[in-house]
């Protein structure tokens, strides 16, 4: 009887909540969104239109704030016409309180569109550096040459905090220039030790090798050493599987990451325990990377 008594109670509910949605309610606003949501999920619930205005609101920066962080979880709000509102709490000259820039420039990295760009650039010179930290860490994601000079000062810059300056030594990772490798290794020899990691991960992803944490390590002579430009990526080239005897997949080339070598393993026959030797790549084009490839250069 119990079980028949909540199955009725369900029932009921969720033919009230549909009754209104096919024109049975005499309330008009009973046919809007807003109120379908406040009636299934309560009436505290927050509606997208209270959302959407709460990110307009001029009065209490706060509400601005956690509405935009709202927003910025709704696949439906990281697009227009709500990115241009975002775009525009990016200045400072439109929008005081820090900390709503900062959200604004997060959600314009979170949508992903190239065409919010520039606004993007322009906050890495915002007076906050929260906003200029989080600028640095959306041009990570969204990379443009456009931003290549602003994010080397910034990383370099030594009255900059110093997670501002790591977020821009990230960033630069992206840009395979010899101005960039420079400033990569000026950032080694960074006071701060999180500098000199952001630096050094940027450029092991840069080259495809790790020197570890001296600049005078990578260089390719002492007599390079203030003249260093970018060595060529470590390539690796990958063969057909064993099992394709018909030649279907292609060989390709790839970037090397460090540590990858590949070594010979000891043959089975080998119970005295000879040490494993690194097996010998060539990467340069021409025999060598004809004979390794079977032919395909």
């Amino acid at each position: 009887m119990k079980r028949r008594k909540w199955t009725i109670r369900i029932f009921l509910t969720m033919l009230a909540t549909v009754m209104p949605l096919s024109g049975c309610g005499k309330d008009p606003k009973a046919k809007t969104l807003d109120y379908q949501i406040k009636k299934v999920f309560g009436m505290d619930s927050e509606t997208p239109t209270e959302m959407a205005a709460g990110a307009f609101d001029e009065t209490d920066p706060d509400v601005r704030r956690t509405a935009i962080e709202k927003l910025s979880h709704k696949k439906w709000a990281l697009r227009e016409p709500y990115l241009k509102r975002f775009a525009t709490l990016t200045n400072p000259k439109l929008e005081e309180d820090p900390s709503v820039r900062a959200v604004a420039v997060r959600t314009l990295g979170k949508a992903g569109d190239t065409k919010y760009h520039p606004q993007i650039i322009t906050a890495l010179d915002d007076p906050s550096s929260v906003v200029r930290w989080d600028a640095a860490k959306v041009l990570n994601n969204m990379p443009t040459d456009k931003a290549v000079q602003k994010l080397q000062w910034l990383a370099i810059r030594k009255a900059e905090p110093v997670d501002v300056r790591a977020a821009a030594a990230g960033a630069l990772r992206h840009y395979r220039t010899d101005p960039v490798y420079k400033t990569l290794l000026r950032c080694l020899d960074d006071e701060n030790f999180t500098v000199r990691a952001a630096a050094h991960e940027s450029l092991v992803f840069l080259t495809g090798r790790d020197r570890g944490f001296l600049p005078e390590k990578w260089a390719q002579s002492p007599d390079q050493i203030g003249k260093e430009t970018l060595p060529e990526p470590v390539i690796r080239y990958k063969k057909r599987p064993w099992w394709d005897w018909m030649k279907t997949t292609k060989e390709t080339e790839e970037v090397a990451a460090p540590g990858t070598e590949k070594k010979e393993k000891r043959p089975w026959w080998d119970w005295f325990g000879k040490k494993e030797s690194k097996k010998k790549k060539s990467t340069t084009l021409g025999k060598n990377t004809a004979k390794q490839t079977g032919g395909v250069k």
